[in-house]
């Protein structure tokens, strides 16, 4: 029983593949159409049957003559960087960084969080409680991290690579760091 369904099912697909091959092959050898013969058939009948309709236009039209001076081609680098982002000043990136700090973790790991803003910033959930604990930013996407934050005892730390000064978030500024 299964053997008779396996060879009409094989006949089938035969029978779909030989189709799609015929339909392929014809429409391969067919020249292609020129734009004056893909009007529509609707519009044809019309001109046809219209009596005070003028002599009917030609159907091959003679093209117009291309323009004297036509512009230059611009060559186009095809490894062309990305456009840069809009510039945002760096209090906003800052901004931007520490209200993500507060938001729920959704990965161990998060890079490019700001996305293609003036500034990059990763994001880490280093012990997986749900809560990003560090962040590296390069605030002139320049390829090295500027500043190192850090979650220590519920509060942010910020360090700054430059001059290696720590400061800590008191809710409304941040302050340099007391010993």
């Amino acid at each position: 029983m299964f053997v008779r369904y396996q060879i009409v099912r094989n006949t089938l697909v035969a029978v779909v593949v030989v189709g799609a091959v015929v339909a392929v092959a014809y429409y391969a050898s067919r020249p292609p159409k020129a734009p004056s013969e893909l009007q529509s058939p609707q519009n044809e009948r019309k001109r046809e049957s219209d009596p005070g309709d003028p002599a009917p236009t030609p159907r091959n039209p003679v093209a117009p003559d291309p323009p004297r001076n036509p512009p230059a081609p611009t060559p186009r680098d095809p490894v062309a960087p990305r456009a840069p982002a809009p510039r945002s000043d760096k209090s906003d990136c800052l901004t931007k960084v520490r209200r993500m700090m507060a938001t729920r973790a959704n990965a161990k790991k998060r890079k490019d969080a700001l996305g293609t803003t003036s500034c990059k910033a990763n994001l880490y959930d280093d012990d997986g409680d749900g809560t990003w604990d560090r962040a590296k930013l390069d605030v002139d996407r320049d390829g090295t991290w500027d500043e190192a934050w850090s979650r220590k005892h519920g509060r942010l730390e910020r360090k700054l690579s430059a001059t290696r000064q720590v400061l800590i978030w008191n809710g409304s500024a941040w302050q340099p760091k007391t010993k």
